[in-house]
């Protein structure tokens, strides 16, 4: 059953501010208490206890606000509803792609040679907060010395758009259609010019090395047993 009151999902506690985000059913909810010393010390952190210093308050059961902000002056504590929006990626950076509400996420099936973007993941139906990007689901092996070939082939596909930035042999998934690249975040757009082809040589030259690496560097976590 869920707790009506909500369940707190995470909390930033500093000297100036505490930040709470917090699900209440089927919604999320943002409090920003913009004086710390509104919540006592010792319940700031842990979620029930939290979220019975936060039901105090008067507006704390009035469904019409996503964002309360809550403050203190001489005249005692205040709390204003939606003047404060929570951090959201920009709606004029985004591709055109579904915005999937994060408690109906599903995995689709596709091939490229990285994971193909299915949408975006918000906590509604709309832009109005991004939290991440959904990709296809990719089955497959790391790569090994044995598929140098093959993915010295796909990695000149993939170096007319961009460098990866941070190739190893487990950022590569040998798939039934090909390799597939993942773990994207360093990855450099390139162009017709003498520096790309230098980043292009030079990450292209040292993928065997990478292949042959028996030290696990860059293994997920999950991999690392014993």
């Amino acid at each position: 059953m869920v707790n009506p009151r909500g369940i707190l999902l995470n909390v930033e506690s500093g000297p100036n501010d505490i930040r709470y985000r917090i699900k209440r059913v089927n919604r999320i909810i943002y409090v920003p208490v913009l004086n710390p010393d509104i919540i006592p010390e010792d319940r700031r952190t842990y979620g029930p206890s939290a979220i019975d210093e936060l039901s105090k308050l008067e507006e704390w059961n009035d469904d019409s606000w996503n964002t309360l902000q809550v403050d203190q002056d001489e005249n005692g504590v205040k709390c204003y509803k939606d003047v404060a929006h929570p951090h959201s990626v920009p709606v004029h950076y985004l591709l055109r792609r579904s915005i999937y509400d994060i408690s109906t996420l599903r995995v689709i099936p596709g091939s490229s040679l990285v994971p193909k973007l299915l949408g975006y993941v918000s906590e509604s139906s709309s832009a109005a907060r991004i939290i991440g990007f959904l990709v296809e689901k990719v089955n497959g092996r790391h790569a090994d010395l044995e598929d140098l070939e093959v993915s010295e082939a796909a990695l000149d596909r993939l170096h007319i758009s961009l460098v990866h930035g941070d190739l190893c042999k487990y950022n590569i998934i040998i798939t039934d259609k090909g390799p597939k690249f993942i773990d994207l975040e360093d990855s450099v757009l390139v162009g017709a010019d003498s520096w790309s082809d230098e980043l292009r040589q030079k990450e292209k030259q040292g993928l065997a090395t990478k292949l042959s690496n028996t030290s696990g560097l860059g293994r997920p976590w999950e991999c690392q047993t014993g």
